[in-house]
């Protein structure tokens, strides 16, 4: 069984977007813990608004405080060091040339939506990020991606993308995702454990199919997927409930917070 997220509160600053949240965890061991009124708001604010409710086109810190917060990926950081961990995999290994990366997944893990985590849900967001087309190869729009795993499956001229680095992600087993890079990199397993690489419900990539960036170039009208709660569901502490964007704050002490209540999501 999981256990309660070991991530601390974030810490209380002036802000200009509210976003209402709301938390998920193992509520039997919560209930052990002692953690109090689940119930009750989890309150916090932050230094500005996030750009959008997908991490992967984002490259700003504020996105990534709320996106840790809603979704998980393959690897993570421990807490307060700099040693990669298991996040949604238990385990992983690599080949000896380093460019297959064998990820054995955390059993009964469900989305906030009701899918499992699986293998081939894992794949699906690896295969959705290297077949982005249009506006999303932008490096304004994809930029940890190209940075990690380089260019796309068909690479649009118009943005310049690199060679991409990404190979494929084939679901061994239920619960084994294999993700083949080209070449070895340092890159590599720290780019896995990447915020912008939080890994979205089956049900969540079927609701984005066909929405497109528009606008120019470094101003983007981003799609509607990443601006309306309820779009993505991911596997993280919190799910998304409310987004008030773009709210108004005084230079002195204007503020607005972020409330959670908790409720179970995995097993």
């Amino acid at each position: 069984m999981f256990t309660k997220s070991s991530r601390k509160p974030l810490g209380l600053v002036a802000v200009a977007a509210s976003l209402t949240l709301v938390a998920t965890a193992c509520a039997e061991s919560d209930r052990a813990g002692g953690g109090g009124d689940d119930s009750q708001p989890f309150v916090f604010a932050s230094a500005g608004d996030i750009t959008a409710l997908d991490p992967f086109l984002a490259s700003d810190g504020e996105t990534f405080r709320y996106s840790r917060q809603v979704f998980q990926t393959l690897l993570e950081h421990e807490s307060g060091g700099s040693e990669i961990v298991g996040g949604l995999a238990e385990s992983w290994d690599q080949s000896e040339d380093g460019t297959l990366w064998t990820f054995n997944l955390h059993e009964g893990v469900k989305f906030h939506d009701g899918d499992d985590l699986n293998a081939e849900a894992v794949c699906a967001n690896f295969d959705r990020w290297y077949n982005l087309t249009g506006a999303y190869q932008s490096s304004n729009n994809s930029y940890y991606w190209q940075k990690i795993f380089g260019g796309f499956a068909e690479n649009d001229e118009a943005y310049a993308a690199p060679d991409p680095r990404f190979v494929s992600c084939e679901a061994e087993d239920e619960f084994t995702a294999v993700i083949e890079v080209s070449e070895f990199s340092s890159l590599y397993p720290g780019g896995f454990s990447l915020a912008a690489f939080g890994i979205m419900s089956p049900t969540s990539l079927e609701a984005m199919e066909g929405q497109e960036i528009t606008g120019e170039e470094g101003n983007p009208n981003l799609p509607e997927y990443t601006q309306v709660p309820g779009t993505v569901a991911g596997t993280g502490p919190f799910t998304l409930e409310e987004w008030n964007q773009d709210q108004g704050r005084s230079p002195s002490s204007g503020s607005t917070t972020t409330g959670a209540t908790r409720r179970a999501s995995r097993t």
